[in-house]
Formats: C-alpha cells, sequence, structure tokens
C-alpha cells in the first residue's frame, strides 16, 4: 500500500507540475495578446505605455536621447466609405509596417486609437529625427508604387526628440510629439484617388 501510495502522490506531483507549466505558458501568451492589438500586430494602446512606460522609467536610461512620435493614417474614413473596410484595414496595417521599417527593431510602436500610432525609441543623436522622418516618406512612397490599390496610403507624423531626466511624463512627450503632428497634418495634400 505504501509504494502504491509513493507512486500516487508522485503521479499527482508530476500532473500538478505539468498544469503548472500549462497554467504559466497559458498566462504568458494572454498577457501578449492583451497587450497587441490583434489586425497590426503592433502594441496596442495598454501595451504601448507599459513598455514605454518600463523604460522612461529605467534610471539607466537617465541621460540617453529618446524620439516619441505620433502619427495618423490620414483619409481613413474616406478609404472605408469608397473602398470598403478591407481597404481601410490595408491602410492601418500598411501604417504599421512603416512604422515597423523606419524605427527598425529598437522603437516600441503602438496602435493607441482607431487610426492613431505611437513611437518610443531610444536614439543615438538628437538629429535623427530628420532621418527618420524622411525614411517614412521614402517607405510611403514604395508602398504606393508597388500596392496597386486605387488609393494613396498617406501618413502624418509629429516626431518629438528629448533627453531622459528623472521627471519625464510618457504622457506629456506624447502630447508633445500629437501637437508637432498637425503641424504635418496641416502641409498635406488633399486624398489621392488614383
Amino acid at each position: 500500500k505504501m509504494i502504491h501510495l509513493l507512486e500516487s502522490e508522485n503521479e499527482t506531483q508530476k500532473q500538478l507540475e505539468e498544469s503548472m507549466a500549462l497554467l504559466k505558458e497559458n498566462n504568458i501568451h494572454l498577457d501578449t495578446i492583451s497587450k497587441r492589438d490583434e489586425l497590426t500586430g503592433v502594441y496596442n494602446r495598454r501595451g504601448f505605455m507599459t513598455v514605454a512606460n518600463e523604460l522612461l522609467k529605467d534610471k539607466t536610461n537617465v541621460g540617453k536621447y529618446v524620439l516619441t512620435a505620433y502619427a495618423d493614417t490620414d483619409n481613413l474614413k474616406i478609404i472605408n466609405d469608397r473602398y470598403g473596410h478591407d481597404e481601410g484595414d490595408f491602410a492601418l496595417v500598411s501604417s504599421s509596417d512603416i512604422l515597423r521599417n523606419a524605427f527598425e527593431e529598437k522603437g516600441i510602436i503602438g496602435r493607441i486609437g482607431g487610426d492613431e500610432f505611437a513611437v518610443f525609441k531610444i536614439i543615438p543623436c538628437i538629429s535623427d529625427g530628420i532621418r527618420i522622418k524622411n525614411q517614412l516618406r521614402s517607405i510611403l512612397e514604395d508602398i504606393n508604387d508597388t500596392s496597386g490599390k486605387p488609393f494613396e496610403v498617406s501618413m502624418s507624423v509629429g516626431v518629438y526628440e528629448f533627453t531622459i531626466s528623472k521627471n519625464c511624463e510618457l504622457k506629456e512627450l506624447i502630447k508633445e510629439a500629437d501637437s508637432r503632428l498637425y503641424v504635418d497634418k496641416g502641409n498635406k495634400k488633399p486624398f489621392v484617388q488614383r
């Protein structure tokens, strides 16, 4: 009986360990999907704010240069109304791809709302924003030249560069980038239909 009881206890322990491993794996998966935008694959608002705030509050980053950007997909309502929501989804996914390509591997990109995106990236120097905006334009042109769509995907982008200090607040930095977005938006040509 004692041997049987020990074997039963070992089996129960093994099942418990397997259940705990599965639970841990499922929790990691749930945490990941709760922070990602399903359509674009970039962070959602919650994920973006969490990860960007962690970097901003990391004491080892004080004194480093950072870029925040706020972007929106221009004319999304017109695209949805004229061509349907699948084409609107194409414009949103294209916008997230453009941001991914422009901000390379270390940029944190989030879809903050319907057609709005935010970016947070540690950069080597303060003048990196000009290079990135030029890169965004180039990537946009490439997508529009090869998409075969009856419309152009366009984005307005505001970029704000700064040095991390102990008192930086992410919401204020994004607000500054957002105000610069409206300057860019004011310089845009109207909706382009091909």
